[in-house]
């Protein structure tokens, strides 16, 4: 995927996760809004507003209120994608993207999603067997791999390590058969996602699942094992390119 030139991006509640996507798309150039939610508990955080080209602060528990700011927007800016930083604000972005015809995850599957990640508590974590983390993008209910990783952990640090997999067609095909199950189960139209898996004897057990937003070192391990730019793969996934 090519980088995107000159968009407009509009960021929601960065200041949890997507900080680093944030800092990436300032500094190549584009043009950042950022709402985050007003708090009595949270200062304004200087890093954000340092890479933001306006920055908003709103009631985000107050639809009325987000969209009667997302229209004043309208007015002057032109938006080309909306940028989760949270998951919890995951349905509030799928309503701001359909307000604004911008490909995003649907509300309706965000809320789902968030309502059963619970049940990935209740999965046996003690199953014996190779760990795996699996990157995918799902764009229009389309499935593609982006990433799978082994997971390495060493009994005597508290650390994992990831390597770039090896898989033979045989895993490959239970891993690709397994992932699709869950996305279909879960109806996600759109967005990056990151999966756990546990493979044991030819059967997956899902141990965990989240929205795969660019930040920690996730990025720099996908561009060493792939050679793919997370950064511009995330922002044209989000901006329908």
């Amino acid at each position: 995927m090519n980088h995107i030139c000159h968009k407009t991006l509009l960021f929601l509640e960065p200041c949890y996760l997507s900080y680093p996507l944030l800092q990436n798309v300032y500094e190549k150039g584009e043009t950042t809004l950022v709402i985050s939610n007003i708090s009595p508990c949270q200062t304004i955080p200087k890093d954000i507003i340092k890479v933001s080209s306006l920055y908003f602060q709103v009631d985000l528990n107050d639809e009325d209120a987000v969209f009667d700011l997302i229209h004043k927007i309208k007015r002057v800016f032109t938006i080309d994608g909306v940028i989760p930083g949270n998951e919890y604000y995951l349905p509030l972005v799928g309503k701001i993207a359909t307000t604004l015809n911008k490909p995003s995850l649907l509300a309706s599957s965000a809320l789902a999603y968030l309502e059963t990640s619970q049940i990935f508590e209740g999965y046996p974590q003690d199953t014996e067997g190779i760990d795996y983390k699996v990157d995918v993008l799902v764009k229009d209910y389309s499935l593609y791999f982006l990433n799978i990783t082994e997971i390495i952990s060493l009994s005597n640090q508290e650390r994992e390590y990831l390597i770039r997999a090896n898989l033979e067609k045989d895993l490959f095909v239970l891993i690709e058969t397994f992932v699709k199950k869950i996305i279909s189960d879960f109806k996600i139209n759109h967005g990056p996602f990151s999966l756990d898996l546990r493979v044991n004897q030819g059967n997956c057990v899902l141990k965990d699942m989240a929205l795969s937003l660019p930040h920690g070192d996730i990025p720099k391990l996908i561009t060493f094992a792939r050679g793919i730019d997370y950064y511009d793969t995330f922002l044209n996934l989000m901006s329908g390119l």
